[in-house]
């Protein structure tokens, strides 16, 4: 006697491959906004720096031509 299934299995195994499918989208969609995030980080603290630097020379180039005396 064959065992009443209450759910067609291909269907079952249709749903859970679609299932498995969006969670590896959904990790590769988050791994991507954290490189992105990453990147858009260092630049910007690249740029901050950069700038700060660019600062320091110029008040260092002020103060040894006197400093405003």
């Amino acid at each position: 006697m064959r065992p009443v299934l209450l759910v067609d299995t291909r269907t079952a195994g249709r749903a859970v491959r679609l299932f498995v499918k969006a969670l590896l989208l959904a990790a590769l969609a988050v791994f991507v906004v954290y490189v992105v995030y990453g990147l858009v980080a260092a630049v910007t603290a690249g740029l901050v720096a950069g700038l700060l630097l660019a600062f320091a020379v110029r008040v260092a180039r002020w103060l040894l031509r006197g400093g405003g005396d």
